[in-house]
């Protein structure tokens, strides 16, 4: 089906959001990782016993902080997808799809600024 500029600006829209949902899961991934890594890093010196327990934990917490990761990764591979498919679809429909240089960094500046104030919040 082919995907109007509105579908997939909204597809794109809806993912972004979930970017953002995964960007704050993996800062509250790292908080709790860190937590865990000072524990396991105060008891060192103690026994074998009381180290192995706080290794499981912190390397359950890096698994998660992987997957956590990867899923933001997902939508992004998702997003660069419905892109090149609504380029490819404009190709074919006979349009050029040359980009003016002032309009190419009005677009890397925008993408920018959204990414700086994701992260912000």
């Amino acid at each position: 089906m082919p995907l109007t500029a509105e579908s997939a600006a909204q597809q794109i829209q809806d993912r972004l959001k979930d970017i953002q949902q995964n960007i704050h899961n993996v800062d509250e991934e790292r908080r709790r990782a860190e937590n865990s890594i000072a524990s396991l890093v105060r008891s060192l010196h103690a026994t074998n016993q009381k180290v192995k327990p706080l290794l499981k934990a912190s390397l359950t917490e890096a698994a998660q902080e992987e997957a956590t990761i990867r899923a933001a990764l997902a939508k992004i591979h998702e997003i660069r997808s419905i892109r090149n498919e609504r380029r490819i679809q404009a190709r074919n429909a006979g349009n050029k799809e040359a980009i003016r240089r002032g309009a190419l960094m009005k677009m890397v500046q925008l993408s920018a600024q959204t990414l700086r104030y994701s992260l912000a919040n």
